[in-house]
């Protein structure tokens, strides 16, 4: 990796620094090296990076080569670069895990928002609703709920099960959904009470 010396041991004090287990910091080293090494992140922002979302994103648990390869993937299939990933990353996670996301769906939706251009706490807000309006409307049921289930190609039963065991799937069933309506999707977004 063509990083200096100086650079692999400042990762590896901002290793301490960020609360990584001491069994940990060689591979979060190599990983953060590689990273930046690659990568439109500086070595501290990487590193900075990589210990924040290990602490936010439930399901990194130190697992950084895999955080890693999440992000540069996402970044070669979209239009958004690993930074920006990484910041919207940094403002979904809590919404994602309380959604029940996996660590590679809170990246993938993260480089799908950024590629979008939506700035970092707009995302947070439009992601917060738009889960926040999931989930009313599946423990209260109703019309959206009903609204929610046809998008999805599911019965009101079929998705309130399929939002607490694999809200991924749900949220790519509701894009296609949405997609499907052609001129109508705003209208039934706004519907929804999503009109961000």
């Amino acid at each position: 990796t063509p990083i200096s010396w100086a650079d692999v041991t400042n990762i590896a004090t901002l290793a301490g620094q960020l609360g990584i287990a001491e069994d940990l910091i060689s591979g979060f080293t190599e990983t953060v090296s590689q990273f930046a090494a690659t990568t439109d992140l500086s070595v501290e922002a990487s590193a900075t990076a990589f210990g924040r979302l290990d602490q936010l994103i439930s399901g990194v648990d130190g697992q950084f080569e895999n955080l890693g390869s999440a992000i540069l993937a996402v970044g070669v299939d979209s239009v958004a670069t690993e930074s920006q990933i990484v910041q919207v990353a940094q403002n979904i996670a809590s919404m994602g895990n309380l959604a029940g996301l996996s660590a590679s769906e809170i990246i993938g939706l993260s480089g799908a928002l950024a590629s979008l251009g939506i700035r970092p706490e707009l995302a947070r807000g439009t992601v917060t609703r738009l889960f926040s309006n999931i989930g009313k409307s599946a423990a209260l049921g109703g019309k959206e709920l009903e609204e929610f289930s046809r998008l999805t190609g599911r019965t009101a039963d079929e998705f309130v099960s399929a939002w607490s065991s694999d809200p991924g799937a749900v949220l790519q069933d509701f894009f296609d959904g949405i997609n499907s309506e052609g001129p109508r999707a705003e209208r039934t977004l706004r519907e929804l009470g999503i009109t961000s």
